[in-house]
């Protein structure tokens, strides 16, 4: 059994505009917000995704908690990389040990200083999480 390659022509494959990369747009969200009222903990669980267009220096170590005219520090920081390059995504965890706040948190921000910018990233606890 013999095929006969004159008679199949091949389409040649179109270039593919999509690199495969994926498109992030420039945002941030809480996605986990955690009280422990044993030991007077509160965790929250924030993401902030940066566009192609410029890379996002949060000062981590400026961080704050917000509410009215109390603010609060973080006992803890996590954060997966320093820098928030473009079109990417970085996690980061922030704990408070007795936050002054109250339990239902309405009104009280999350306040995340951008280094060498007079912006900050101001996320709400009270609102739309996973």
């Amino acid at each position: 059994y013999f095929r006969k390659f004159e008679s199949q022509t091949k389409k040649p494959a179109a270039p593919s505009t999509d690199s495969g990369k994926k498109r992030y747009v420039r945002r941030s969200r809480v996605s986990l917000v955690h009280f422990d009222p044993k030991k007077d903990y509160l965790t929250i669980e924030a993401e902030i995704t940066a566009d192609s267009k410029e890379i996002i220096r949060p000062s981590w170590d400026r961080v704050r908690l917000k509410q009215g005219s109390k603010v609060t520090a973080p006992v803890k920081l996590w954060s997966e990389r320093k820098d928030v390059q473009k079109d990417s995504l970085v996690r980061s965890r922030f704990s408070f040990a007795k936050p002054n706040v109250t339990r239902n948190l309405i009104g009280a921000f999350l306040v995340i200083p951008i280094a060498n910018d007079t912006r900050t990233i101001s996320l709400s606890l009270k609102g739309d999480r996973l």
